[in-house]
């Protein structure tokens, strides 16, 4: 994330960039339940793939050394399926499995429709797309034409696919409305791993004792994201969504300078200290919104209906997948750490991986 910006407006910028991601099938292999597990066919794979004769195409000269030594089509293939194959087989498999389902049911996409969802995007995070190039590189090394391809298509297709199963009801707009323009508290956030509850009773002892001491644990804490804003983040609001009931009514209890209890979440355990408060927006009548209302609702509806049809999906199609990969990063981190052991001199420590600390 941009690790080096104290800045809440940027650290919400880059979470709602990976909300995005995530939102997108193609960012997403392996984080929704499922993406990265290969489903098992009841017909056992053939323990050689069948031998296939060159074809014209894959013969095709893609580039000359030498002035007469060729390159193909086929040769480039597999010089990049050795590189990337596994990583990108997944991808391409989670393209396929939707295209598959939008065939079905007559879904279609033209390019035009994928700019204005990238446009969409780009006025959500506030950017110019130069910018948002910048990002896309820093953040995930992808260019604009990955993120278009991998991200956005595959978003609104199964956008399209999950629309029709969406009614929005008046209590979600009532919702939506208190969370676009009701009060709101500011806050500065410490998170610690779940497993260090004891270490963060015993610093919080000392966390309370002091302005100066919360803001030298904000800023040292384990989250780099988190350190490097102090612990600010995104003015919280009620009906947030997701699993932030609990962090919802605490701050909505505390008064400025006030801090919480250390609080148990699905992402650690968080201590807050209110800063602010953020009074409801004047002037805005819900019936005028409604039309931005229901679009958020349906966005939201969508982030989380969109993992349980493709996981649907992924269960019917049953990809079997076999290409692995032979150069993934653990595997090279753990051939270089045996190597540095058996050449290290007599007596110097070499750090275990973590596969050695289970």
């Amino acid at each position: 994330m941009l690790k080096k910006s104290t800045n809440p407006t940027t650290v919400s910028r880059s979470s709602r960039l990976a909300w995005l991601a995530i939102f997108g099938i193609g960012v997403a292999v392996g984080q929704f339940s499922g993406f990265s597990r290969v489903i098992a066919d009841p017909t056992p794979p053939p323990a050689t793939l069948p031998a296939v004769a060159p074809t014209e195409y894959s013969q095709r000269v893609v580039a000359y050394v030498y002035g007469t030594i060729p390159v193909t089509r086929e040769e480039l293939g597999e010089y990049l399926i050795a590189r990337y194959g596994a990583e990108k087989l997944q991808l391409l498999v989670n393209t396929k499995i939707i295209e598959h389902a939008c065939k079905q049911r007559n879904v279609t996409i033209t390019p035009e429709e994928v700019d204005a969802a990238l446009n969409d995007d780009l006025v959500g995070l506030n950017l110019k797309q130069a910018d948002f190039v910048q990002l896309l590189k820093k953040e995930y090394g992808k260019t604009l034409y990955e993120w278009k391809q991998d991200v956005i298509r595959p978003r609104v297709l199964m956008s399209k696919l999950c629309r029709d199963q969406i009614k929005v009801t008046d209590e979600e707009l009532k919702k939506m409305y208190e969370y676009r323009y009701g009060k709101k508290v500011k806050v500065r956030i410490i998170m610690w791993p779940g497993q260090d509850s004891k270490i963060a009773l015993q610093q919080f002892e000392k966390i309370r004792s002091s302005d100066d001491e919360f803001d030298r644990a904000a800023r040292s804490q384990a989250n780099a994201t988190l350190a490097a804003s102090g612990g600010e983040v995104a003015p919280i609001a009620r009906f947030s969504g997701g699993q932030s009931d609990l962090v919802e009514t605490e701050a909505f209890k505390l008064q400025p300078g006030e801090l919480s209890r250390l609080l148990t979440t699905p992402q650690g355990i968080m201590l807050m200290k209110c800063v602010g408060v953020i009074e409801p927006e004047a002037g805005k009548d819900f019936e005028k919104e409604k039309p931005i209302l229901t679009k958020d609702v349906i966005d939201r509806r969508l982030s989380e209906e969109i993992p349980k049809l493709f996981e649907s999906l992924r269960t019917e199609a049953k990809p079997q997948l076999f290409l692995k990969s032979e150069n993934d990063p653990r595997s090279i981190i753990n051939s270089v750490e045996d190597t540095l052991r058996d050449t290290a001199p007599k007596g110097e420590v070499i750090p275990a991986s973590n596969k050695e600390k289970k």
